[in-house]
């Protein structure tokens, strides 16, 4: 890393107690632009727990976050050079037409791309996907 003019990091949880500091000593000893892309939406309550954390994050070069409200969040504790990077794209629904000439087995898989808890709805998820199939 210390040979490189950009490092991109992705902790979560535990690891920015680690990777935050390290790369921030690691910027300041070789002049490294530091990124952190942020996964999930629980960082600026975890600066108000660490908050010596805010510290070295106000020397990254950008930190992505997936909404507006975690921004301003990160703003709110004067961390500059936040960027929002949504993560989902959009896509357009299919017509009732197009729907129609599908061919769907049952039973209805369900498949998700997150991460399986009861905050994100998988309880519900699973419910109607059970629901449809009986």
């Amino acid at each position: 890393a210390r040979r490189s003019s950009d490092v991109i990091m992705l902790p979560a949880g535990k690891g920015v107690f680690v990777f935050i500091p390290l790369f921030f000593f690691l910027n300041k000893k070789y002049a490294v632009r530091l990124h952190y892309s942020v996964i999930g939406g629980w960082l600026s309550a975890r600066l108000k727990k660490s908050p010596y954390l805010i510290r070295y994050l106000r020397a990254f070069t950008t930190i992505q976050v997936e909404t507006r409200l975690m921004k301003t969040e990160l703003e709110d504790l004067q961390i500059k050079r936040v960027y929002v990077v949504p993560n989902f794209k959009t896509i357009d629904a299919i017509t009732k037409n197009e729907c129609q000439k599908q061919t769907f087995k049952n039973p209805l898989p369900l498949c998700t791309f997150s991460r399986v808890m009861s905050e994100k709805g998988i309880e519900d998820a699973i419910e109607v996907v059970t629901r449809i199939n009986s």
